[in-house]
């Protein structure tokens, strides 16, 4: 990410729905937080979706587990 050109740091905050002003020096650090953040976020609802698939397949397992008991 830091190695990001002024130009490719507002192409992204727009592709992420952010209404960006121009990126300069003075604002570039700012610019470089909101991908990183933005960056996190993505990644940690992928990790929930993951999770939440990997709870579904345990619970449908003790499912049928229970049934081949019963």
């Amino acid at each position: 990410i830091m190695s990001m050109s002024n130009e490719q740091i507002f192409d992204r905050l727009k592709q992420l729905g952010c209404n960006s002003p121009t990126i300069n020096e003075n604002n570039r650090m700012h610019g470089l937080a909101l991908i990183y953040n933005s960056e996190l976020e993505l990644n940690s609802d992928v990790d929930d979706m993951v999770s939440d698939d990997q709870d579904m397949e345990q619970k449908l397992l003790c499912k049928e587990q229970r049934r081949k008991i019963d």
